[in-house]
């Protein structure tokens, strides 16, 4: 009813929960600033008094659903879902933050974020792999002084930030760093790439380009990949650079904890390799056993053995990019995983492949371009998220257009989704996620017009700052 039938402490002495925290000196902060909870970084003081509230309600929670049975306990979870529900449609954000840099962390803020999955003290602990000499290797010598020399850092470009080295037969030889982030890698404006720069890469690769027109480096992650003419000569190169960032799921850590499928969603250069296979090394350090379906060996690296940065997984090679559904069904059935990871699901028959997978009881962890609201429009790929199908309403139940005319033929989610939790990156900052839980809710809100909730989580790489705003978009 949402009457209030008696104290907080009263309802956690009922509860056998703890007693609700005392701290004078939080009272006082809260009563003199009506907007300290959306203030950040949170003070000590003000941490260790929410965390106690926090700690209390867990437990009157766990209580509660041991006290209550039947049709009273969907009664309160009823309830307490519509509530959340009302809170976020009605106001803009609601975001929990924790710090571990300016708010050293507390026992009851450990406990607490344990208790979510998320292991505070590693969000802000990064190792990056990039060996980036090893690609640098196979560039003509005069290109990589801008790289060796410091030219870079120089003219105000980070090689951390590094994506890609372009060589175009008669253009200057470029690189990007982000963006619209373009540098020049020879001081000479007059001097472009030649046949013979292309050639001397292409000799030193071993002329090693699959179908896919994409080579690979032993032991390394980084890709070459070739633009050919008609009559397949290379003209073009792009050097993309491959990174492994050990600890860049940590923001997702409650996610892979779970048995959830998830859909890893990005336009290119958002990273989406780089966390799928940081998904790999740590499902297979949980104990996992996880097969990465790798085509043009972009996850695990070239090479017999795959890259270290995918821990324990093992890695299935697809000879070409046809074969890829095919691969994945050997999977299945050949090596017995409990995870199947696939990036850039693209084609029917990998979105068919997938479906199989999930059929038959494996966990599959995916990435695939654009966001949830292009796929749902995507004819080829929507089957990922229940696929789409137009039904004839009756007049009752048909929708009106602007013009007041009877829309009688709409659109409607034809299954299951494939993937249960959707994860979009955002290029433009690749410390902010959108997580979608209820892909199937979220599908059906789309096709109705609507908005549909999302958990937006940043971390800063700096202070180690986290935090999760719960918003509709």
């Amino acid at each position: 009813t949402g009457e209030m039938l008696g104290t907080m402490q009263l309802i956690l002495q009922w509860c056998d929960a703890p007693s609700w925290p005392e701290n004078a000196e939080g009272t006082r902060l809260i009563e003199r600033d009506s907007l300290i909870w959306s203030r950040r970084p949170m003070s000590p003081v003000l941490m260790s008094y929410s965390v106690g509230i926090v700690r209390c309600l867990l437990v009157a929670f766990e209580n509660i659903v041991e006290v209550l049975t039947g049709n009273d306990l969907k009664i309160v979870m009823a309830a307490s879902k519509d509530r959340c529900l009302k809170d976020l449609e009605s106001s803009s954000r609601r975001e929990f933050a924790f710090d571990t840099r300016k708010n050293p962390p507390t026992k009851q803020s450990r406990e607490l974020v344990e208790h979510l999955g998320l292991a505070a003290d590693s969000l802000n602990e990064y190792d990056v792999l990039d060996d980036l000499k090893s690609l640098l290797d196979y560039l003509p010598p005069e290109f990589c002084e801008f790289f060796n020399s410091g030219q870079a850092e120089c003219e105000g470009f980070t090689l951390s930030r590094l994506k890609d080295i372009i060589l175009d037969v008669g253009t200057r030889p470029r690189a990007f760093f982000g963006s619209q982030q373009l540098a020049f890698i020879h001081p000479d404006p007059n001097e472009v790439v030649t046949k013979d720069d292309i050639d001397d890469v292409a000799n030193a690769l071993h002329h090693r380009f699959g179908p896919d027109n994409r080579a690979g480096i032993d032991g390394c992650l980084h890709r070459i990949s070739a633009m050919r003419s008609t009559s397949g000569d290379i003209y073009g190169l792009t050097f993309r650079v491959g990174r492994a960032v050990l600890g860049n799921a940590n923001l997702i850590q409650d996610i892979l904890g779970s048995m959830s499928s998830l859909l890893i969603m990005g336009v290119p250069g958002s990273g989406k390799t780089t966390l799928v296979r940081e998904v790999a090394r740590v499902l297979s350090e949980q104990k996992f056993s996880v097969v990465v379906v790798d085509t043009s060996n972009e996850i695990c690296g070239d090479g017999i053995v795959a890259h270290r940065s995918v821990g324990l997984a093992r890695r299935m090679m697809v000879p070409s990019l046809d074969e890829q559904a095919g691969v994945l069904i050997e999977a299945v059935q050949n090596h017995t995983p409990d995870v199947i990871i696939c990036d850039e699901i693209g084609r029917r028959a990998e979105v068919a492949a997938a479906s199989t997978v999930k059929d038959r009881g494996v966990r599959i962890i995916g990435s695939a371009h654009g966001d949830l609201r292009g796929l749902v429009r995507n004819a080829m790929l929507n089957g990922l998220i229940g696929g789409i199908e137009s039904v004839t309403m009756s007049d009752k139940f048909a929708s009106k257009s602007k013009d007041g005319n009877l829309n009688k033929l709409q659109a409607q989610r034809r299954g299951a989704p494939v993937f249960d939790v959707v994860l979009e990156l955002n290029p433009a900052n690749l410390h902010e996620w959108r997580v979608v839980r209820n892909v199937a809710s979220a599908v059906d809100s789309i096709l109705a017009g609507k908005s549909f909730p999302v958990e937006l989580r940043r971390r800063d790489p700096n202070s180690g700052h986290f935090s999760l705003e719960y918003v509709n978009v």
